[in-house]
């Protein structure tokens, strides 16, 4: 494959990144241990039950955007430009999916992605290891520059929307850059509904 071959002559893919086993393991002593591993290969996967991209007899299925979510709980760490079909099919699926994703205020699809939360999301924290290339094992080389959270996604969002706090208005039509929202332990993300989103450090210091 492509992939592999490029890898092999030590050129970063942009598209290709594993999240840390440790950070993973991690996420799911906060949020739960999900079913399925919804893009992942046998060389990254971090659960036994995985949907590849292509074929593979290691797998369970092929190409998870085409198979039915129902009834999922999945982990989902998608290449950034899947991330609008992954939240549309959550919005139209009854399933469960805790998603990996970088914090982008003003990204097309931010607004929808807050839409469906059902849980705080955790910040992951900068670790060197926190993503790395599955074929060579090469670590992010800015990884203070990472702004990715584990976030918790269903169509069932809204008991989570009812208890959170009311927003102000001018918070909600001029959203901050991620270096500016820093408040404590917690970190205001953003506003839905006239509610306000924080989120938390999964490692707390």
């Amino acid at each position: 494959m492509l992939a592999n071959s490029l890898s092999h002559q030590g050129q970063i893919l942009h598209t290709d990144w594993s999240l840390s086993t440790l950070v993973f393991a991690q996420i799911c002593q906060a949020l739960g241990t999900p079913q399925v591993d919804l893009f992942a290969t046998s060389l990254n996967t971090k659960l036994l039950c995985l949907v590849s991209p292509y074929p593979d007899p290691l797998t369970w299925d092929a190409d998870s955007l085409s198979l039915p979510w129902e009834g999922i709980w999945g982990f989902a760490f998608p290449p950034s430009p899947l991330i609008p079909l992954v939240l549309n099919k959550i919005r139209t699926e009854d399933c469960k999916i805790f998603l990996v994703a970088p914090l982008r205020p003003r990204a097309h699809w931010y607004n929808q992605l807050l839409q469906l939360l059902v849980d705080v999301p955790r910040s992951l924290p900068p670790i060197p290891s926190l993503l790395s290339q599955p074929h060579s094992g090469a670590c992010h080389h800015l990884p203070e520059s990472l702004t990715h959270h584990a976030w918790t996604l269903s169509s069932r969002h809204v008991h989570f929307q009812r208890d959170l706090s009311s927003a102000s208005l001018d918070r909600s039509e001029f959203p901050l850059a991620p270096s500016m929202m820093q408040s404590g332990k917690s970190t205001w993300i953003g506003v839905v509904n006239r509610r306000s989103i924080h989120s938390v450090p999964l490692f707390h210091s």
